[in-house]
């Protein structure tokens, strides 16, 4: 249920909404109030309020936000193309971005030192130094896939050595590392089917249903059983109990028992023990972002900015962490740093953006971990620092064992989340088949609990909401398209994205690129699959891609050069 009402003084055009939100089992109203351009301006449910800030081209230059207790802000500041020129948080630290001539990203100003990009291979960064003479180095192929990923401190001495291998189809077949090398193997719809890691971490061996549940498991040896909504039952030794909206409340291994509560718009706001003890209680604000976590008898406030969390409070408002990112990046994902007090840490992070090590501007060492596939994680027992970023927008939750994932919590060592996503999945399946036409080719990402169709290697979900990798009709459009075509989808975004692209041109090398794929493919009735696929595709990027084509455009700032 919604109400609407128009509040008189307001400036013309600017309403009030007024609508039901859920707090623990019960709700209550929460106003917005947007101004005549229908940009928000503040918001109150209660418990926290928040006041938008915007100049006279409608970029927001503040944000403010009321937790009770205390209050904090950050601001934005602009060039006069609109890209971001300066960001100051919550602790009035401000960071400045500078650009090249192809406004691609240039530099960060720190008061711990500048993070310059010396070098792009096309839009993407092939050479970052870092505070103290760090440096991040990226080789890709000619397919613009990632090949070689290396940080050296400033004498040299290698912090991270990183080597991807490919399949046809684009899945990523080997990682060798410093410590070690993995092999991975898919099956034929490319979910991940096995991973040879380098010790301490274990063997990974993986059988699904046509569903794309998980059916057998390695390390979770024993019977695998689903009810009829995808809902996992038993793991192996392990039972899970379901409510009537599918979000797993109850979890039993053995004598052992961990209790899930939630809200009415299913969000978890309770985690019990065995013994009935509270060991973690969460509360969301009005965009379901985690405003509050509570352990152990003391709360972690949250802070957000446009590319995600940039700071963590106590109950005094003082900042215990900080994060930054590049400006304008993909929610929560391939964070730059990590402040804690006046120290600034830098993330050395993999392929998709997900943490690997943190070093301090000396180039030492503070934080590091090994990953099972699926994202289970061993942090080094040698760490200084604390870190609890994992998969892309995911945050590491001690108590449970979860990591929070904006709007669903996601469980590592089951590779799936603890509740449905059925309103998602059916916006995909729309989407897929209004768009290529294809009533019969449905997205892999069918399984309203699964984690990025089951191939973790490749794609990301920083919202919990939406599987994407680096790929969609432009930059912010993302279609789970047929992983033989994933590099060439990536290459057309990127042509879209460069200044004066010619729409025609880009489409047409997109089409030229999948058929190159489907040329390599053995005379037979996949072939001919895959020339049809890749019409479908073309056609889908000729007839529906302008609006993307123009956002693109405009997101390169094309018009004001």
């Amino acid at each position: 249920m919604q109400r609407r009402t128009v509040e008189r003084g307001l400036p013309s055009g600017a309403e009030k909404f007024i609508r039901p939100r859920p707090r623990g089992n019960h709700l209550l109203d929460v106003s917005h109030r947007y101004n005549e351009l229908r940009r928000l301006t503040a918001y109150d449910d209660g418990a926290t309020a928040a006041s938008y800030a915007y100049d006279n081209l409608q970029r927001k230059t503040e944000e403010r936000l009321n937790y009770g207790p205390f209050a904090l802000s950050y601001a934005y500041s602009y060039y006069a193309n609109g890209q971001k020129k300066t960001v100051t948080g919550p602790d009035a630290v401000s960071y400045a971005y500078t650009y090249d001539p192809n406004n691609q990203l240039a530099s960060i100003q720190l008061p711990a030192g500048s993070i310059t990009v010396n070098a792009y291979t096309w839009t993407a960064p092939e050479r970052i130094t870092l505070p103290g003479g760090t440096t991040r180095s990226r080789q890709y192929d000619p397919l613009m896939r990632l090949t070689a990923l290396t940080a050296k401190d400033a004498f040299q001495n290698s912090l991270l050595s990183y080597q991807y291998a490919y399949d046809r189809a684009g899945n990523i077949t080997r990682k060798a590392t410093e410590h070690g090398t993995y092999d991975y193997g898919y099956d034929r719809l490319y979910r991940l089917k096995t991973a040879a890691n380098p010790g301490p971490l274990s063997q990974e061996a993986y059988g699904y249903d046509a569903l794309g549940n998980r059916t057998t498991d390695s390390n979770l040896p024993g019977p695998w059983s689903y009810d009829e909504n995808n809902a996992l039952r038993v793991a192996g030794a392990v039972a899970y109990d379901y409510d009537a909206n599918g979000n797993a409340i109850k979890k039993t291994a053995g004598a052992q028992t961990m209790s899930l509560g939630y809200d009415t718009s299913d969000r978890l706001t309770e985690v019990k023990d065995a013994q009935g003890n509270t060991i973690g209680r969460y509360a969301y604000d009005p965009f379901g972002r985690r405003l509050w976590k509570e352990t152990n008898n003391t709360r972690t406030w949250f802070f957000y900015a446009d590319e995600g969390l940039i700071g963590e409070y106590d109950s005094s408002g003082a900042e215990t962490r900080a994060y930054g990112y590049q400006p304008d990046s993909t929610w929560g994902t391939d964070p730059l740093l990590l402040k804690q007090g006046k120290n600034y840490y830098f993330y050395q992070n993999d392929h998709l953006g997900t943490p690997q090590k943190l070093t301090d501007t000396q180039g030492n060492v503070v934080w590091s971990a090994r990953a099972q596939a699926f994202g289970e994680t061993t942090v080094d027992a040698g760490s200084t620092v604390t870190n609890n970023l994992r998969f892309a927008g995911q945050y590491y939750d001690g108590e449970s064992g979860l990591y929070y994932n904006g709007a669903r919590y996601y469980d590592p060592k089951l590779g799936r989340y603890t509740s449905h996503d059925g309103l998602s999945v059916a916006r995909h399946v729309r989407r897929w088949q209004a768009t290529l036409g294809m009533p019969g080719q449905l997205p892999l990402e069918i399984n309203p609990y699964a984690y990025v169709a089951n191939n973790p290697l490749r794609w990301i979900d920083p919202t919990g909401t939406n599987i994407f990798g680096y790929c969609g009709s432009g930059p912010s459009r993302y279609v789970l398209v047929d992983g033989r075509f994933a590099a060439a989808c990536e290459n057309h975004d990127r042509c879209y994205l460069q200044c004066r692209a010619n729409k025609s041109k880009c489409d047409q090398t997109f089409w030229n690129e999948m058929n190159a794929v489907c040329d390599q493919m053995p005379t037979g009735r996949d072939k001919e699959l895959c020339y049809l696929r890749a019409e479908n595709f073309f056609t889908a990027v000729v007839w529906f891609g302008d609006g993307e084509f123009q956002e693109a455009q405009a997101a390169a700032d094309c018009c004001k050069r």
